[in-house]
């Protein structure tokens, strides 16, 4: 709740709309707390949002240099006291290049296992649903591109092609030979 007071009058006037430095500052502490190391920069919240029951609206919060933004809706709110609970959810994924890296890495097979993963310089990317960054796996002159295809907004994503390097085809053998798959 806001409470404006006329200068010229001298009347108060209540004014029943989401304080937006409050919901950027509660943004961000939680951001913060979520992601110790990762720079957390200014968070923006609009102007003007009615307190009412189920409002929803979109903060958007400067994360190690890309904008992430964190959906707000508002519940058990009091018009009279100005009083409401906020909940935040990310509207897109923040993938850590580290993670990528990892699970690249434990996808390999046994005879790609020396090969490096280089998804770029990107620490932390901010990414929608169905979207995706690439990575390329190198084993020596061999060189194979990794989308990660984001499936929520957790992070949660899976790589194109499924076989991260593909394997090596069978030697030419003779009819009657014993192959081991």
């Amino acid at each position: 709740m806001i409470l404006l007071i006329n200068t010229q009058t001298g009347a108060r006037e209540v004014v029943n709309e989401v304080d937006p430095a409050k919901i950027a500052d509660t943004i961000s502490r939680q951001l913060r707390k979520q992601l110790p190391p990762v720079r957390v920069g200014s968070v923006v919240c609009p102007k003007g949002i009615k307190l009412t029951e189920g409002a929803t609206f979109q903060c958007t919060a400067d994360v190690a240099g890309d904008q992430l933004p964190v959906t707000v809706t508002l519940s058990h709110v009091d018009t009279d006291t100005g009083s409401y609970e906020a909940d935040f959810k990310q509207a897109k994924a923040l993938l850590d290049a580290n993670k990528v890296v990892e699970e690249i890495q434990l996808r390999l097979p046994e005879q790609a296992a020396g090969a490096t993963v280089d998804c770029g310089t990107w620490r932390l990317r901010v990414v929608e649903v169905g979207g995706s960054v690439e990575c390329t796996v190198s084993l020596g002159s061999k060189r194979r591109v990794v989308r990660v295809v984001v499936d929520d907004v957790k992070g949660t994503a899976h790589f194109e092609p499924a076989t991260v390097w593909p394997l090596t085809p069978p030697k030419v053998v003779k009819i009657g030979d014993k192959l081991t798959v």
